[in-house]
């Protein structure tokens, strides 16, 4: 079998059209700080003027999420060798203890979103627009730093996110007037800032073979029958009606008691609606645990 499940022969295909046809030849831009690493490789590919039409998602195979996952070295000029984790969502892996799972699931590629005030204040900091890797999470609805509506289209084009290119992000936001429509403080926001929380704490390491349990402790002292070992259908019932707005939808686990069925974005709405901080998550994980500070 191949990367991703793949049959050798579906594989070695996907193989050789990326070494056929491969879109990014040159690093003329390292990531930004908390860039989100398809951004890295998208504006890469318009600087080198490689870019693909269409959905921009593809200029990401799935041989180079495989190759990320066996050695980040060789893939991109290296340019993620050394921080991988920096721009994915490989620390919710960590602290979840699920960092086996695919790369795909770190790396996603189709909830490509921006806020407006980061695109404009990132233009005017550094020059360029990026997408950060905090607003391409499945659950957030809401930028960590103001508050704002993430959006998946440009409010001045109407060009999906997926479809725009990054460079040219910023010239759109100099048509926009200033957006006012802040949830600052609300739920989703403090939810948010949360999720920013678990991707740049440096220490996950520590509380990830304690964290399921803790949660799992958590909910059956509050009455609830979910669990990281059967589903968590029960609790989000509670959880949806704090977090997610009437139209909201994202993909619930499946009903079958099999912890493979339960997305990865999901643990951390659980961890946010037991114990509303990081700090507290883990204060509970050490008395549970009886760990040493």
């Amino acid at each position: 079998m191949g990367g991703f499940g793949l049959s050798t022969d579906v594989f070695a295909k996907f193989h050789s059209t990326y070494h056929l046809k491969k879109p990014m030849y040159h690093i003329l831009s390292e990531p930004f700080e908390e860039e989100y690493l398809l951004s890295a490789v998208l504006r890469n590919n318009e600087l080198a003027r490689s870019e693909t039409l269409g959905f921009r998602s593809s200029e990401l195979t799935s041989t180079n999420l495989y190759e990320l996952q066996c050695n980040a070295s060789n893939v991109f000029g290296g340019m993620f060798e050394k921080s991988k984790f920096d721009h994915t969502l490989h620390p919710l892996g960590v602290l979840f203890d699920k960092i086996k799972i695919k790369n795909m699931v770190f790396i996603p590629r189709m909830n490509l979103r921006i806020c407006v005030r980061c695109v404009t204040e990132d233009s005017n900091r550094i020059g360029t627009a990026y997408l950060h890797r905090q607003h391409v999470i499945l659950g957030t609805q809401v930028c960590h730093l103001h508050g704002d509506d993430l959006l998946s289209a440009c409010p001045h084009c109407q060009t999906e996110i997926r479809r725009h290119k990054i460079t040219r992000l910023s010239k759109c936001m100099l048509e926009m007037i200033e957006v006012e429509n802040s949830r600052l403080d609300s739920a989703e926001h403090k939810y948010s800032i949360f999720v920013q929380e678990i991707l740049t704490h440096e220490n996950l390491s520590k509380y990830r073979q304690y964290s399921l349990s803790t949660m799992d402790y958590s909910l059956k002292r509050l009455g609830y029958a979910s669990s990281s070992k059967t589903n968590y259908s029960q609790v989000l019932l509670d959880v949806d009606k704090e977090l997610c707005p009437i139209n909201y939808k994202y993909r619930r686990p499946r009903q079958e008691s099999t912890i493979g069925y339960i997305p990865i974005y999901i643990y951390p709405r659980i961890a946010y609606f037991l114990y509303r901080t990081l700090d507290q998550f883990f204060k509970e994980i050490e008395i549970v645990h009886s760990l040493d500070k």
